[in-house]
């Protein structure tokens, strides 16, 4: 467990789910909720 593996994860949801979700400019916030446990957006991966 470490900051680099969720920035990685963050960024991948950046390029993914979270950007057409939030916007990649709000990848932070998505780390910051992962941080408190909170679930991603209901897809249907």
């Amino acid at each position: 467990m470490g900051l680099p593996e969720l920035d990685l994860w963050a960024f991948q949801k950046c390029n993914r789910l979270w950007f057409n979700y939030y916007g990649c400019e709000h990848s932070q916030r998505a780390r910051f909720l992962t941080l408190y446990g909170i679930p991603e957006p209901s897809y249907a991966e």
